[in-house]
């Protein structure tokens, strides 16, 4: 829980870097996957080579493992493709909200296309609990402490001004 003068908040900062084994429903000794996760595996709208890369990157167990629940506040730490941002998308639903987040040094480092998901679900409507944010890898905050100002980037877009990991001074 962070506090923010009166406001509690529960912020999940999820950086997925290896997945627990794969957790399916049923084998005796192997966790139940619930059933907010296997319907946002199951969304029609992901792109097809995200579903095809599911075997390999064992999203059920990941997302079961990191506890993102329906409501959840979920910050994904350099979110590329967006293949994790879609479903935390979905699992968090309207309650809930996704910070995606592209450092600028990947941003300025790596192709177009390994961040092109990520900048694509700013334009998105059916992401609209989606906020991509972009700053320097030491100035990321848990959003919540964050001095947030629209860009051009689309809707859904913001714009990180924040110091380290402590709160921000903000200016009115």
């Amino acid at each position: 829980m962070l506090r923010t003068g009166t406001h509690r908040t529960t912020l999940l900062l999820v950086i997925l870097l290896l997945a627990p084994p794969q957790g399916r429903p049923g084998p005796a000794g192997s966790p139940a996957v619930p059933d907010y996760i296997v319907a946002a595996l199951a969304d029609p709208s992901r792109p097809p080579q995200q579903v095809a890369a599911d075997a390999a990157r064992r999203p059920a167990a990941a997302l079961a493992f990191a506890g993102v629940r329906p409501g959840a506040r979920v910050a994904d730490f350099m979110s590329g493709g967006a293949y994790f941002t879609r479903l935390f998308s979905r699992i968090a639903g309207t309650g809930g909200h996704v910070y995606a987040f592209l450092p600028e040094e990947e941003l300025r480092n790596c192709k177009p296309a390994e961040t092109a998901g990520t900048r694509a679900l700013e334009h998105e409507p059916r992401y609209a609990n989606v906020t991509v944010l972009r700053a320097p890898v030491a100035e990321f905050a848990p959003p919540e402490l964050q001095t947030r100002s629209r860009g051009s980037g689309g809707a859904n877009s913001a714009t990180c001004t924040t110091r380290s990991w402590a709160p921000p001074t903000c200016r009115a």
